[in-house]
């Protein structure tokens, strides 16, 4: 004979009819804290065993049945008319199932208090004045911020021991800040960790780190975060903590622009480089040594098309033409974007060509956001794209980063003819009327 709980409830669990119910009930205490005699229970599309166990325990016939309810008041009668109903009478229904499911129970709501509890204690840890003032003020700012772009709180969730490990190593980072000269990023990982690859942008712990420096700028310019940074973002933002990217592939190309250095005097390399009328290929750290850029009649023709620059830079020395090109090289690297940045701020104008697809506007688009009036459109418009297709068809995917991405009154016309036709223009096919553009006419 059964004189167990126990024993009862193990013969529940090998019945299969009845697991859905017992986890239904569960569901019903973690709500509400309670399992009140009224409290119901559905079960829908009830399978065979379903119908036949529960039907049998509550002497019912459920075959026919495509949901069965049952209150916790039927249940805890039916039980008591069992064969082991001696047993059942002195414990309730609520007992019976923290048996089943093999221990107390905890609401959702008392779960939700002591998550929270813990993750209090947590982060409360890294507020002791062991750690950095600057990462005290992360962790206050997590602490305000709770919501889905609060990666430490979702990475706590996840997995605080590696969150923990990370915010160790953010702390031994942050005791560093701030850098009075630029160190590379390996080499800036090293003395963190002992690892030149720890910080790498595809780790978590590289991650991890543009985000964190992304929180500071919001707590210390207010300027917001966004979702996803591209890898020239990504560079910036290190940038201007000191931390240094791989700066020798990062680079600007022009030619027949001057600059002046940090220390005062006029750049040699450049002046040299106008004097022999040669493009000049310059890595981010000699771009971070100028104070200011110079062009011809302070204008730069930015042209996306390497190719197409190459062949406008031979006529301009042949025809003996000066004028200040900038090669964009089908992409924005941040050396061309501070190298920019110098010449804009000394007063110049930019005049943008780039090729009729969907990352040529997207280009456009990001040096109207960075420029604002100084940034022209030229040689760009409806007429130029169609003297210059091809019959490459744009696909979907890209042909969707024109709706979101571009935004600019200049470049509407462009964008919604390329929705039309969904064919890409490249600038090889208009190169005549850019040399004619550049060398003979000048900006219009």
């Amino acid at each position: 004979m059964l004189n167990d709980l126990g024993e009862v409830v193990r013969l529940f669990r090998e019945e299969k009819g009845f697991n859905r119910l017992f986890s239904l009930f569960y569901d019903k205490y973690r709500s509400y804290e309670r399992i009140e005699k009224n409290i119901s229970i559905v079960i829908p599309q009830p399978t065979w065993d379903e119908r036949s166990s529960i039907g049998g325990l509550l002497g019912q016939d459920f075959s026919k049945n495509r949901t069965i309810k049952v209150s916790a008041s039927q249940f805890e009668k039916a039980l008591k008319k069992t064969k082991f109903g001696f047993i059942l009478k002195e414990n309730t229904l609520l007992q019976i199932l923290e048996i089943y499911h093999g221990g107390k129970f905890f609401s959702k709501r008392e779960e939700r208090a002591a998550f929270l509890e813990q993750r209090e204690r947590f982060f409360s840890g890294y507020k002791d004045d062991i750690h950095p003032e600057l990462l005290r003020l992360i962790i206050d700012w997590a602490g305000e911020e709770e919501n889905k772009n609060n990666r430490y709180y979702m990475k706590y969730k996840q997995e605080s021991a590696s969150l923990k490990r990370i915010l160790d190593m953010m702390s031994n980072l942050l005791q560093m800040f701030p850098l009075e000269t630029p160190v590379y990023l390996p080499l800036f990982a090293s003395r963190v960790t002992r690892n030149p690859h720890a910080l790498d942008m595809d780790k978590e712990a590289g991650k991890m780190l543009i985000y964190t420096l992304q929180v500071l700028k919001e707590i210390e310019a207010g300027i917001k975060m966004k979702g996803k940074l591209n890898a020239e973002e990504m560079t910036e933002l290190l940038l201007s903590y000191n931390i240094l990217r791989d700066d020798l592939t990062n680079r600007v190309t022009f030619f027949n622009m001057k600059g002046t250095n940090k220390t005062g005097g006029e750049n040699l390399l450049l002046k040299g480089m106008c004097a022999e009328k040669s493009t000049v290929s310059l890595p981010l750290r000699e771009v971070m040594k100028l104070e200011s850029i110079r062009a011809i009649n302070n204008t730069v023709f930015m042209i996306e098309n390497s190719g197409v620059s190459s062949y406008v830079i031979t006529e301009a020395v042949e025809r003996e033409k000066e004028v200040s090109i900038v090669t964009g090289n089908g992409m924005l690297t941040l050396a061309t974007l501070k190298f920019l940045d110098m010449f804009v701020q000394s007063g110049g104008v930019i005049y943008y060509a780039g090729d009729f697809d969907p990352e040529g506007l997207g280009i456009a688009q990001r040096l109207l956001d960075r420029y604002g009036e100084s940034l022209k459109i030229w040689k760009y418009g409806v007429e130029e794209y169609r003297s210059s297709l091809s019959d490459e068809v744009i696909e979907t995917h890209r042909l969707n980063q024109l709706v979101s991405h571009i935004l600019d009154d200049s470049l509407q016309a462009i964008k919604k003819y390329m929705l039309e036709i969904k064919k890409a223009g490249y600038q090889e096919n208009i190169v005549d009327e850019i040399i004619q553009a550049i060398l003979d006419d000048g900006p219009q």
